[in-house]
């Protein structure tokens, strides 16, 4: 039986190839949680695939207590010419059930700031959450987010 994660006992590193699978099925169940739909293991596996292979595309974050991955984020970098300089957009965010609200993201974000920091071109954070994630949205704000003031539009060809 696993014990009670702490601060101390939650590791966030980097992604590997090795945490594809989590990776896999933590953004296939994020989407479910979210969204209500699901979309094929394949179709992310191949996604989740060519984010580990190419660093300029972005990077995980990994959240593992006793080695075992329980939570992860992506940070894809999307440059601001007014800002000249980056705004790092977090997505693909899941923690698994049974750590929510025992501060993993907030571990997680810690750590992105802790890297964003020692780079030049960081200008910021943003993120998109569902509406009706409540609890998602409390916790954002509680590390210093704040909503801002735009709609998202979208179109998915075909």
């Amino acid at each position: 039986m696993r014990k009670e994660p702490t601060a101390e006992s939650i590791h966030i590193r980097i992604g590997t190839r090795g945490d594809t699978e989590f990776l896999v099925n933590s953004a296939r169940r994020m989407l479910i949680e979210t969204e209500g739909r699901e979309i094929p293991s394949d179709q992310v596996r191949a996604g989740v695939q060519k984010i580990l292979n190419a660093t300029d595309r972005g990077f995980y974050i990994v959240a593992a207590h006793e080695a075992v991955p329980i939570g992860s984020l992506l940070v894809t970098p999307f440059w601001i010419d007014l800002a000249n300089g980056a705004i790092w957009w977090l997505s693909c965010i899941y923690v698994l059930p049974e750590y929510r609200g025992k501060n993993v993201y907030r571990l997680m974000y810690a750590y992105v700031k802790e890297i964003a920091g020692k780079g030049e071109d960081v200008r910021g954070f943003r993120l998109c959450v569902h509406p009706g994630n409540a609890a998602a949205c409390r916790a954002y704000e509680h590390l210093g987010m704040a909503q801002l003031p735009y709609r998202m539009y979208q179109e998915l060809p075909g």
